[in-house]
């Protein structure tokens, strides 16, 4: 009996500690989604205001410098965005 609790205790500590690792994985992720950057220049929201916009799904930020781009010359953004329409002219 004395080694079936033992087993027991050891698959218990092996467990938490996948556990533990997995919680450490997603804060990671979760910390680094919360850093929202421009785009194109990669600024962050504290050094300029930042836009919010959804494209194929997918949430990304641009900065107030950018944002003519984004409306007049899309294609620009071919390479970060695929898939983008080019503007209308």
């Amino acid at each position: 009996m004395k080694s079936r609790y033992g087993s027991f205790h050891k698959n218990k500590q092996a467990l938490l500690h996948v556990f533990f690792v997995c919680l450490q994985k997603q804060s990671k992720t979760v910390t680094m989604a919360k850093t929202k950057t421009c785009i194109v220049c990669q600024k962050s929201d504290k050094e300029i205001p930042l836009i919010k916009f959804q494209f194929k799904g997918n949430k990304h930020h641009i900065c107030s410098q950018h944002i003519p781009i984004l409306i007049h010359k899309a294609q620009e953004l071919e390479s970060i965005l695929p898939g983008v329409p080019p503007s209308e002219e």
